[in-house]
């Protein structure tokens, strides 16, 4: 089992929200797809689901347009919102890996979420 932490409070409070999310990172998981724990700096923590969907090469032009079928579950109004919020916290990275992630049951934990 893996850690998948939020540090976004826009991701994060679309994930306690609606129990799901598509999250982009900057590397790949070393567990793809499985059980994980969530963790944030927000304080939730929690047990739950994910799941590898696929790279996105932030430099195609074509590649990161395909994200808008995945943007309406980001927590952000359009893919170049959430690109903007990606490169916040990875800098320059080029490469995109998009992953699904959903809460199984309950957080464990939620102090301090900014919700």
């Amino acid at each position: 089992m893996c850690i998948i932490w939020f540090n976004h409070p826009r991701a994060l409070d679309y994930l306690i929200r609606h129990g799901e999310v598509y999250t982009l990172r900057a590397h790949k998981k070393s567990c793809p797809s499985g059980h994980v724990i969530i963790k944030s700096r927000y304080g939730l923590r929690a047990r739950g689901l994910i799941r590898f969907v696929g790279v996105v090469d932030l430099r195609d032009p074509t590649q990161v347009s395909q994200l808008g079928a995945f943007v309406a579950k980001s927590g952000f109004k359009t893919v170049d919102e959430w690109v903007r919020a990606f490169r916040e916290l990875n800098g320059d990275a080029t490469m995109a890996y998009l992953y699904y992630v959903r809460i199984e049951g309950r957080p464990l934990a939620v102090p301090g979420a900014k919700t």
